[in-house]
């Protein structure tokens, strides 16, 4: 089992956001299967999840990718050519908790109708 790590690495100055994004493939490996995390909030208190630890000890802020920078990292021409499969899941949060969810799974879509899409949610 080989895990590949892909890094988004800050390209320039500024916000971060406004500022070009580029992903890195150390390895050269084709890339075909994705998994995104694109939002840490959560609505659940489950007795194992680090959030639910004392109070303080972990710090979790509730945040979410937004379209704009799905829109930065991965290009239509990226998805029509790189993008078999797609996976929406939560670690540390739940995808469906992102407030663009909608216009994020219709972007990907749009740039490739034949995209295999999961979403896991609570």
């Amino acid at each position: 089992f080989l895990q590949l790590t892909i890094r988004l690495e800050h390209c320039g100055r500024g916000d971060g956001i406004s500022s070009s994004l580029k992903m890195k493939n150390n390895f050269n490996f084709p890339l075909f299967h994705w998994h995104l995390e694109i939002s840490s909030k959560c609505s659940l208190a489950c007795p194992r999840c680090p959030r639910t630890g004392p109070k303080n000890q972990f710090k979790y802020k509730a945040t979410q990718l937004d379209l704009k920078t799905i829109q930065k990292v991965f290009s239509p021409e990226f998805i029509q050519q790189y993008m078999q499969r797609l996976l929406l899941c939560g670690g540390q949060g739940d995808p469906i908790y992102n407030t663009e969810l909608i216009q994020i799974v219709e972007y990907l879509k749009f740039n490739n109708p034949k995209l295999k899409l999961d979403i896991v949610t609570n």
